[in-house]
């Protein structure tokens, strides 16, 4: 299965924080499919992978997470982004949610959408380093998978090119 690359995702139900483990974070939400006569559920995570700061509640109330590298996410870059300076901003993602805006620096974020209920598939499955476990889980439980990229910002290309030249 192919990941989509998206700028940005947005969705109004409540993830709830799942799992952590080591690095790694899993927001979930569960939805129950009420038109068939045994509803079944469509699970939606949110996953950080390679998360060294963040400051989010364990609760999303609807939310829209972008990539903006705008000011305050070069800050946070800054701030927080020691070991990566190679791409301004480029690990950090900004969720907005219910009016507040919240920072996470990460290695990647995914969101997967699921046609089974999950039970505990989660942060273990996924982080897997046996890649046959993990194509496993992903053909079987996986409907939709995207990405979170942003943009370049003017100022990001700058800063690069003052870096190279």
């Amino acid at each position: 299965m192919d990941i989509k690359p998206l700028s940005k995702y947005a969705s109004r139900r409540t993830f709830v924080l799942h799992a952590s483990h080591q690095c790694s974070l899993l927001f979930r939400t569960v939805k129950p499919n009420h038109g068939d006569l045994f509803p079944r559920y469509e699970t939606i995570d949110l996953i950080f992978l390679g998360a060294i700061y963040l400051e989010l509640p364990t609760q999303l109330n609807g939310f829209k997470i972008t990539k903006p590298r705008d000011e305050i996410a070069h800050q946070i870059s800054q701030l927080h982004d020691h070991a990566h300076n190679y791409y301004p901003a480029e690990r950090v993602y900004v969720i907005e949610s219910q009016g507040r805006r919240f920072h996470v620096v990460a290695s990647n974020c995914w969101i997967q959408e699921h046609n089974k209920p999950m039970i505990d598939a989660g942060l273990s499955v996924i982080g897997e380093n046996e890649q046959s476990l993990r194509d496993a889980y992903i053909s079987s439980h996986v409907k939709r998978w995207y990405r979170i990229e942003g943009k370049a910002s003017r100022k990001c290309l700058q800063e690069l090119l003052k870096k190279w030249v």
